[in-house]
Order: structure tokens, then C-alpha cells, then sequence
């Protein structure tokens, strides 16, 4: 029996959006071992299991016998789903296959997607860390009106100011190319300079606030892109050369055998002298 066989009865939830290559089958109890491996403040760590296929079983935070390194994982006390930039290293680094993060009781799984690139602002499915349907809204029930019901209303207004509200989600740059033709795109409205170093030039665009993306011919096969405090790279294949570059390369080429038909000439000439003095 193979060790995925072995661990069939462990999973109790599938997550398998439309837009994900791979299936992860986890459990309820691997959600709440993640969220006790932070408690009150922000933990990382590493997702064991086995994969078989385009299918991934999450078993547990620790390793032990038979599972395999899968994933790494995020545990935030507060905030959005998303993958930061130190939560991307950490993925790069570890090889993972999967990335697991947790904010509340909110949690989402992210993947490469066919291309190979990696949705870092948002998971392609956020679920609920309970067992049962997804909240809703509350919504406050419209009774009889009385004083006594002004008067609870007033007494519970200066609460509202001390409920926690969650804070803006980081800034997160992410790069799509298609074709030579790089689309970037960020998460939160700002308003500052976007640099772009492709090779060896250095290009800076103004950003307003009402602006989203922006589309980038790329040069160089590295790409390497700021905005504001958030950094990021963009590595790919060299791109064919232009129409124009066909023809500077081949005006070089030219000149190149123009020069060498020159030199040539002048050893031969130079040659003929010889030979025509020991003649003499």
C-alpha cells in the first residue's frame, strides 16, 4: 500500500479552484495546528504530507516517517490573505510546492499556475477555519422602538471605536508577460515612482493613485522592478532581435569583413613591395 493510500482517512476538506493545477486535501486539525503555531503573535513554518500527481495531502507541521516536505505556511494574527515578500522567499527557498496562509480565521492556499507564476495577492479560494458554512453578515433586528432602546444604543456607541479594525493589506507588486510585453500590476492604490532595470537600462515612471498596472516592453530577459518599498524580479528567456537589430547586426557583420578585405590588402601590397626589391 503506498503511503498516500496509507493516508486516506486524514483529510477532511479539498481545495481545487478552477484555476489551480493541483488539489490539496487537508484536515480541520491541520488548521488549527497552523493557527496554535502563532497564537497571539505572527509564526512560519513547513507543511509535510505526500504528493501523488496533480494531488497534495497536508498531514501535519512536524515532520515524521513517510511524509515528505510540501509547503511552507503563514500564521497571522491580524490582516488580509495574501503572500508577502518574505512569505515568497521563503517559498522560493524551501522548493515548496504549496503555500498555506492563515489570518484570522481566514485561510487560502496558494500555487504556481500552469505557466509558472504564482498569484501573490490573493488566493484563488479563501475558506473559513470552522466547520461550518461560511459566515454571513449580521444584521441588527429592527425591534419596537422605546427609550430604553435609544438608550442601549447610546451606551454602545463609544464601543464602536474600540472594535480592532483590520489594517490595509501590504503593498504587492505582481509581473505577467505575454509575448515580450510585461504586465505590472499592484494590490493597494499609491502614488509613488515605479523603477524599472531592464539589463542595463533604468526606466522610472510616475504613478497616480488611480492607477493599477502598467504594460512594459521588455529588452533584456531580466527584469527587475520597485515600487516604493516592495521589489521584485522578472526572469525569462531572451527575446529574438528585432527587424532593426537583424540589420545592424548584419550592417556589423559587413563592416566587420569590409575591414578585414582592407587589411588584406594592405599585406599584400605590402607583399608585392617585398618581392619587387629582392627582384631589383
Amino acid at each position: 500500500m503506498s503511503r498516500f493510500s496509507r493516508l486516506q482517512n486524514g483529510p477532511a476538506r479539498a481545495w481545487a479552484p478552477p484555476e489551480s493545477p493541483l488539489r490539496i486535501e487537508y484536515s480541520l486539525g491541520l488548521l488549527r495546528e497552523v493557527r496554535m503555531a502563532g497564537g497571539l503573535i505572527d509564526a512560519f513554518g513547513v507543511l509535510y504530507g505526500v504528493r501523488h500527481g496533480q494531488t497534495i495531502r497536508l498531514v501535519a507541521t512536524r515532520g515524521r516517517a513517510g511524509l515528505d516536505q510540501v509547503g511552507v505556511f503563514a500564521s497571522r494574527v491580524r490582516g488580509h490573505v495574501f503572500l508577502t515578500e518574505e512569505d515568497l522567499q521563503r517559498f522560493e527557498k524551501a522548493e515548496a510546492s504549496v503555500a498555506l496562509v492563515i489570518s484570522a480565521e481566514t485561510g487560502g492556499f496558494f500555487v504556481r499556475d500552469a505557466a509558472g507564476f504564482i498569484e501573490t495577492v490573493r488566493s484563488y479560494q479563501e475558506f473559513s477555519l470552522t466547520a461550518s458554512a461560511p459566515t454571513v453578515p449580521r444584521t441588527m433586528r429592527i425591534a419596537k422602538k422605546s427609550r430604553w432602546h435609544w438608550a442601549a444604543s447610546l451606551l454602545l456607541l463609544p464601543l464602536l471605536y474600540l472594535i480592532p479594525h483590520k489594517p490595509p493589506p501590504a503593498l504587492a507588486l505582481r509581473l505577467n508577460e505575454d509575448a515580450g510585453q510585461v504586465r505590472i500590476s499592484w494590490n493597494v492604490p499609491v502614488e509613488a515612482e515605479l523603477i524599472i532595470i531592464d539589463g542595463a537600462r533604468r526606466i522610472s515612471i510616475p504613478i497616480a493613485r488611480d492607477q493599477s498596472s502598467v504594460t512594459y516592453a521588455r529588452r533584456t530577459g531580466d527584469l527587475k522592478v520597485g515600487l516604493g518599498s516592495v521589489r521584485t524580479r522578472f526572469v525569462g528567456p531572451a527575446l529574438p532581435p528585432t527587424e532593426i537589430e537583424k540589420e545592424r547586426q548584419t550592417i556589423a557583420a559587413l563592416e566587420f569583413q569590409l575591414a578585414s578585405l582592407r587589411a588584406a590588402r594592405v599585406a599584400g601590397a605590402a607583399k608585392l613591395i617585398s618581392l619587387q626589391r629582392r627582384l631589383q
